[in-house]
């Protein structure tokens, strides 16, 4: 999925300047073309925040970037560093809005509506990624090697690795079953754990992941969002629309 489009439009994700010279950024402060203001950290230190910085480049990859906390979030992308930690299950996001997104799962909230069906999501990115694969149709992200098109980023990055680099660098420390994504094997390590942080705030079921419990929660909603294009019965779940169309095709 796209980061940005994940980001909460409300957070502005500001960096500490501290944070800028971290894995070696070779960024300095006195630099900054932009505002420099103060503001207290989680610990209540005052630390410099860099807001509007101009002209600072990726040492990895070197792609350029005009904010030096635009630098941070995306160095993180190489650095694989998540410092919001959610305090219900502990997952770890790289970007505050992320995070924020995120405990939306546990909490229910699903403040961003789509505006054909009406069904509501906790995070944007989420929203827009529907509305593609749902309303539009529209793929916007194309993998390079094979023409293969899709919904979000996320899960064209998905398919180059599964599809095309037959990599799965994420071992299971107990059974080493390799997964492509460290968020599979999160969900994976709950068969071990019996982890199931996600609960159901009208009955007391619970689940491994939060697409489950979304999945969960429309049986008690009562939405039926899938309908069969040959008699228009409408189902809750898309698989039983799928076991359904088997009457039709013969399957």
């Amino acid at each position: 999925m796209n980061d940005r489009e994940n980001v909460d439009e409300n957070e502005d994700d500001d960096v500490p300047c501290s944070l800028l010279s971290r894995h070696s950024y070779d960024v300095d402060c006195k630099t900054f073309s932009g505002n420099v203001v103060s503001v207290s950290d989680d610990n209540e230190l005052t630390q410099n925040i860099c807001k509007r910085v101009t002209g600072h480049r990726c040492d990895v990859c070197q792609k350029e970037f005009d904010r030096g906390n635009t630098l941070v979030r995306h160095m993180r992308t190489h650095t694989g560093e998540k410092p919001y930690v959610c305090d219900v299950c502990n997952r770890g996001f790289a970007q505050q809005g992320h995070l924020t997104g995120h405990k939306r799962t546990h909490t229910g909230e699903r403040p961003y509506k789509c505006s054909v069906c009406n069904v509501g999501f906790a995070q944007i990115g989420s929203l827009k990624v529907h509305e593609r694969t749902i309303h539009t149709g529209e793929r916007p992200y194309v993998c390079d090697v094979c023409g293969a098109g899709y919904a979000d980023v996320g899960n064209l990055k998905f398919h180059k690795m599964r599809r095309h680099s037959g990599a799965r660098p994420c071992k299971c420390d107990v059974c080493h079953v390799g997964f492509v994504a460290q968020s599979d094997l999160t969900i994976h390590k709950r068969i071990h754990t019996g982890e199931r942080p996600y609960m159901c705030d009208i009955c007391p079921s619970s689940f491994k992941t939060s697409s489950q419990l979304y999945g969960h929660k429309l049986i008690h909603s009562g939405a039926k969002r899938y309908a069969c294009d040959v008699c228009h019965v409408q189902f809750v779940r898309k698989y039983h629309l799928t076991r359904h169309r088997r009457i039709h095709t013969g399957e």
